[in-house]
């Protein structure tokens, strides 16, 4: 996946996905020939689960789908109650991503 498909389907800001990449929570399998990083679908799906989902607040040990949305919804409420609405928008969008993929 290359970051841009990793943003869209995360829900986020290209500069998200870089950051996660600089922050180590996400690592690129390498680069195209253009030097674009690209990513395993895989290690996107890993990451939603435990970085974007589990906040040090709420530790969530066993994880199925339905928790996950939860989870999301918990930090777009938080990020809304705090006023930060790049995180809300960014949790807006993962949410809306996994209830779709859902139907």
């Amino acid at each position: 996946m290359t970051i841009k498909k990793v943003a869209e389907s995360a829900g986020v800001t290209v500069e998200t996905v870089r950051r996660w990449d600089r922050e180590g929570k996400l690592k690129s399998q390498g680069r195209s020939l253009r030097g674009w990083r690209y990513y395993l679908f895989t290690d996107v799906q890993q990451l939603l689960k435990d970085h974007l989902c589990c906040t040090s607040e709420s530790p969530v040990e066993i994880m199925d789908e339905g928790v996950h949305e939860l989870c999301v919804a918990r930090e777009l409420y938080l990020a809304l109650q705090r006023g930060d609405t790049q995180t809300a928008v960014e949790r807006c969008r993962t949410l809306q991503h996994l209830l779709s993929a859902a139907e």
